[in-house]
């Protein structure tokens, strides 16, 4: 008889013993990887780079229900840099990514697609670019007790 319809009392067939190891170790990355429903936004910011290279930004992914505050936040930094004539934003380095927490097993907030790093080589960040995006409902990290001036995270209001 077949090992997949006759078993003896307390056993497990091979198969469904392969299957059973097959969703152990594939578990925790097939349930806990987050699978955001991602919206692309134009960007027409001209001098706005992504870093490390002279390419200019065109567009971003990222979570739908962080679309409309990241356009907020980025009309309100423009105006202002055309308002003060000055540049806010430098270098873009990234929204969505599905990547850890360095040095957890913890996702990102880049990897639900509600984060963003920008000016990422700057030690700090203009506080009217900060402001821009905390009015818009972002989190920077440069109020964390650790740090991470280059990131905001939106969080939602």
């Amino acid at each position: 008889m077949s090992t997949l319809t006759k078993r003896s009392e307390g056993s497990a067939s091979p198969l469904r013993y392969s299957l059973f190891m097959l969703l152990l170790l594939t578990a925790p990355f097939l349930s806990a990887k987050p699978s955001p429903v991602l919206r692309k936004i134009h960007v027409d910011i001209p001098h706005w780079k992504i870093g490390g290279s002279n390419k200019v930004v065109n567009t971003v992914y990222v979570a739908a229900h962080a679309r409309a505050p990241l356009e907020k936040a980025l009309s309100c930094v423009t105006a202002l840099e055309k308002k003060l004539e000055t540049q806010f934003l430098f270098t873009f380095d990234g929204t969505y990514v599905p990547r850890y927490i360095k040095g957890t097993t913890r996702w990102s907030n880049h990897a639900h697609g509600t984060a963003i790093d920008i000016n990422a080589h700057h030690k700090s960040q203009a506080i009217e670019l900060v402001m821009c995006f905390e009015e818009a409902g972002w989190k920077w990290g440069g109020r964390w007790p650790r740090p991470d001036v280059m990131h905001f995270e939106w969080r939602g209001k």
